[in-house]
């Protein structure tokens, strides 16, 4: 399920400039590395914006090695 996000920012990112195109005419326009290198930076913005808002996961703390010392 956390995935989901990831997949659906490279498949936007990899159609976004092709819909740009058409959207103002270009219907020759062609898909290219940049098209692929636009997938690639939305998965490192959800990437970067899950880090920014989401907890950090803490690790449980073993309270039974304090009393051991």
């Amino acid at each position: 399920m956390k995935y989901i996000a990831y997949a659906a920012a490279a498949i936007i990112g990899l159609f976004m400039r092709t819909m740009a195109a058409y959207s103002i005419g270009w219907t020759t326009y062609r898909m290219d590395g940049h098209d692929i290198l636009m997938a690639f930076f939305g998965i490192v913005i959800v990437w970067c914006v899950r880090g920014m808002f989401m907890p950090a996961t803490k690790k449980p703390r073993n309270r039974s090695d304090k009393n051991d010392r």
